[in-house]
C-alpha cells in the first residue's frame, strides 16, 4: 500500500568555506519553494507526516543519495523547510511513486 503526500519544500545552495571549515549559506539568498507530489510507501507515514527516515529518502530522490557529502563543485543543497501533507486517493492530480528501496 502507499500515501500520497504533497511536499512543500524550501532549500538553497551552500558554499564550502575553508575558514570555518563548512558549508555556508546566504540566509537572504535565493530560496525557492517547490511543491511535490509523491506517492511513498506506508511505513514512510507516522503521526499523519514523513517519518524523518521517509523525508530523508524524498531528499536522496531530489538531491541524490550522497547529497550531503556536497557536490563536486564545492556546493552541497541545504534544506531550510519540507512540510509534508497526506493528500486523499481520490485526489486527480498525478503522483510520482517512490519505491522503499
Amino acid at each position: 500500500m502507499a500515501t500520497r503526500i504533497e511536499l512543500t519544500h524550501t532549500d538553497t545552495m551552500a558554499f564550502w568555506n575553508d575558514d570555518v571549515g563548512a558549508f555556508l549559506h546566504n540566509p537572504d539568498g535565493y530560496s525557492p519553494t517547490s511543491t511535490f507530489l509523491y506517492e511513498v510507501p506506508d511505513d514512510w507515514i507516522a503521526g499523519g507526516t514523513l517519518t524523518p527516515e521517509g523525508l530523508e529518502r524524498i531528499h536522496a530522490h531530489l538531491y541524490g543519495p550522497t547529497w550531503k557529502n556536497g557536490n563536486g563543485d564545492g556546493s552541497q543543497y541545504v534544506v531550510l523547510k519540507s512540510t509534508a501533507k497526506i493528500i486523499s486517493a481520490s485526489d486527480p492530480r498525478t503522483f510520482i511513486p517512490l519505491a522503499s528501496t
